[in-house]
């Protein structure tokens, strides 16, 4: 849909909404739970209407519900197997699996070097061995690589330079590959 199209025809909707909610605020107790559910929503309304002028954004995250939704419905479904806490255990193991999805990580992959490193780890560490982590320390790694070859060049400027300044006043010609 076009965004001036999106825009002909939900913003009218869209302001009947947020008059409505204005409308029905005084009507409920702050602390009740359609009084926190107006306010919610009136305090988020900017964001709502944000959809308005981005073509890009959806109004609905029904996308991201439906990609993690197998996902939610296996982690409830742990929670009743034999044991309390293999359910607990298998609900955790399910929100990892989802978290590298999400990352772009292979959940295979990261459980397998996660489970490989962490008798090695302190605590402290192992707190640190998340999907996010993961990611986090690939961007270091990667960061790491670039500065390393970016001073590799850089030396490789300097040698070449001065190799060219003791030709020039040697007047001898270059060893080979310089």
């Amino acid at each position: 849909m076009s965004l001036s199209r999106r825009a002909w025809q939900s913003r009218r909707i869209v302001d009947r909404i947020e008059k409505a909610l204005k409308r029905k605020l005084p009507a409920y107790l702050p602390p009740s739970g359609m009084g926190k559910a107006i306010a919610y929503g009136l305090n988020h309304y900017e964001r709502l209407r944000r959809f308005l002028q981005e073509g890009r954004i959806e109004i609905d995250n029904n996308l991201t519900g439906n990609r993690f939704r197998p996902n939610a419905i296996g982690r409830r479904n742990c929670l009743f197997i034999g044991h309390p806490e293999a359910g607990q255990r298998s609900a955790v193991l399910y929100t990892i699996m989802a978290s590298c999805r999400r990352l772009g990580i292979n959940p295979r992959e990261y459980l397998r070097d996660a489970l490989e490193r962490l008798p090695s780890l302190t605590r402290q560490q192992a707190a640190l061995l998340t999907p996010e982590g993961k990611i986090r320390e690939v961007q270091s790694a990667s960061d790491l690589a670039k500065r390393a070859a970016k001073r590799a060049a850089g030396l490789a400027k300097v040698v070449a330079a001065g190799v060219r300044d003791a030709q020039r006043t040697t007047g001898s010609a270059p060893p080979h590959g310089v």
